[in-house]
């Protein structure tokens, strides 16, 4: 089967995941792509139905071993009708652990035939230590190729019901706890432009003092510390910056994709 065009569904704060999918849709060679970034807060609310005879590729990070916890809303908006998909999910060069198989099984009850997917390695958004600038060069070259296997692994299939991919990871999920604590702000270095309020994917940040967030709204996904452009916001609790430490101590080791076509 042949597909003219294709949907990026993602969630990607920090830009890692749009970029793999971007690449991975560069290896598929398809003409026309369409952009659904979710990471924007109305977008995430919309409803979105796909046919049969569409292909998508959905994106989204791993925190702390799970997908991002806006993965609830974003599947009980989508409505898939057999849509053969490609999941991925971008992950800190820690471990994806449980992502991969949470987002195959939410995209099949969404509908979703998932037909491959793979977990890619991005800068760990809570310390660019960790994976530093990646997805690089090397990064790239393999999304190309594993779209390009997709390609050819779609081009041989009639009936996607068919193709069964067997992925890693334990359901029940691994338990992930909260942890409610948000970037400060400081108001020396802020000059109130109001960029991280209004990027912010979970309208944590208050809209008429941005040096207040709230802290259970907050998801930790450091979007308004990289695009603060004066360095104004960071994570000032002690245990977090030792664990932010500690973090990039143990995972300095580059970690190779893994596929499944």
């Amino acid at each position: 089967m042949k597909f003219t065009k294709a949907t990026l569904m993602y969630f990607s704060p920090t830009d890692t995941t749009k970029k793999t999918i971007e690449n991975i849709a560069k290896g598929i060679a398809i003409n026309e792509i369409i952009h659904m970034d979710l990471t924007d807060f109305d977008m995430r609310w919309k409803k979105r139905k796909f046919e049969a005879d569409e292909l998508v590729i959905i994106g989204m990070p791993v925190y702390g071993g799970r997908i991002a916890p806006t993965a609830k809303e974003i599947f009980n908006r989508t409505e898939a009708k057999g849509t053969p998909c490609i999941a991925v999910v971008v992950y800190g060069n820690r471990a994806y652990e449980d992502a991969l198989i949470e987002l195959k099984n939410k995209s099949g009850k969404s509908g979703f035939k998932v037909i491959s997917a793979a977990a890619f390695i991005g800068e760990h958004a809570w310390n660019n230590e960790v994976a530093n600038a990646r997805p690089d060069e090397k990064d790239e070259k393999m999304q190309i190729d594993f779209g390009q296997k997709v390609a050819g692994k779609i081009e041989n299939i009639s009936i996607f019901d068919e193709v069964c991919i067997k992925i890693p990871g334990n359901d029940p999920y691994k338990y992930v706890k909260d942890i409610h604590i948000s970037p400060e702000t400081d108001e020396e270095k802020c000059v109130g432009c109001g960029k991280c309020q209004i990027g912010c994917p979970m309208k944590a940040i208050d809209p008429y003092d941005y040096t207040r967030s709230d802290n259970f709204r907050c998801i930790l996904c450091f979007k308004c510390i990289r695009d603060c452009t004066e360095n104004a916001r960071s994570i000032t609790v002690s245990e977090f910056i030792m664990q932010s430490k500690l973090l990039a101590a143990m995972n300095q080791e580059r970690k190779k994709p893994e596929i499944f076509i």
